[in-house]
């Protein structure tokens, strides 16, 4: 069971019955920081192995992404207010560039699984983050067992 949130719940839900972490739409420090908390949990409470750890990254691509991002993510999270709106506008990743930073910036702090997810109506999204990253995003699928 992955577990998500930032909370002292969130670490002994995680240390007690959960198999990791999934870190919401934050950035790589928050990441870090909470990710070494849950470590640390994990070993006191005696687990053996690590805790997985998967983290969402909201996205957007071609002529028109940052405005369809924005739109989206400012409607989707009026409730939380401008502040925390900002926040998830700044956070996301609206470039090739990002894009790639995003990933390296993952890997180098260990994280086990990053998931895109996408903030513009048009489907064609996939499509660009796909072509994107290419062999890599192949590269780094497990192969499926079978029997």
């Amino acid at each position: 069971m992955m577990v998500r949130g930032t909370s002292q719940a969130t670490l002994r839900r995680i240390a007690s019955h959960g198999t990791g972490w999934i870190a919401g739409n934050g950035d790589i420090d928050e990441f870090t920081a909470f990710a070494a908390r849950v470590r640390g949990q994990w070993a006191q409470a005696g687990r053996q192995g690590r805790p997985r750890t998967r983290a969402t990254v909201m996205f957007a691509l071609g002529d028109h992404a940052h405005t369809s991002l924005a739109r989206a993510v400012s409607d989707y999270y009026a409730f939380a207010g401008p502040d925390y709106v900002r926040h998830v506008i700044d956070t996301a990743a609206t470039t090739p560039d990002q894009i790639r930073a995003t990933i390296a910036a993952y890997d180098a702090a260990g994280l086990d699984e990053l998931v895109f997810v996408g903030n513009d109506v048009n489907p064609r999204q996939i499509d660009l983050l796909a072509d994107l990253l290419g062999d890599e995003l192949t590269s780094r699928i497990p192969p499926v067992r079978t029997g």
